[in-house]
């Protein structure tokens, strides 16, 4: 009886903990893909970056908006630093925010916002600051 019990309490909490966890493995999600499309683009792979772009994003902004901002492969290296990544509760549902700073002679602050789009984070807009 006593091991039904525990089975039951068990089988109980599973969806609790799996819910407790979602958060961080959707950062983690988040984090990876944004990086993914800076590396792709930084490396000049238009056609790769647009892979980690939603619908709306190819649509409405493009990635022409990016290109002057994004500093050369040939420049040499442009580490990021300073990474903040987090999820939110958005008007359209879930948004992961990635936020980091691209070093280099001008530092180049970066703000993405991903949505999950057929299953995938994906970038739907984004914003540069020097």
């Amino acid at each position: 009886m006593t091991k039904y019990l525990l089975i039951s309490c068990i089988a109980g909490c599973l969806p609790l903990a799996v819910a407790a966890f979602k958060p961080f493995i959707d950062c983690q999600a988040v984090q990876v893909n944004a990086e993914r499309f800076l590396n792709e683009l930084e490396a000049g792979r238009l056609e790769a970056a647009y892979l980690y772009t939603t619908f709306n994003f190819q649509l409405n902004e493009g990635l022409n908006h990016f290109l002057p901002s994004i500093p050369s492969p040939s420049s040499g290296p442009h580490p990021r630093t300073s990474c903040h990544v987090n999820t939110y509760e958005g008007p359209a549902g879930l948004e992961g925010i990635f936020q980091t700073t691209l070093a280099g002679p001008r530092s180049l602050f970066l703000t993405l916002f991903l949505v999950k789009e057929e299953g995938s984070w994906k970038v739907d807009r984004g914003y540069w600051d020097w």
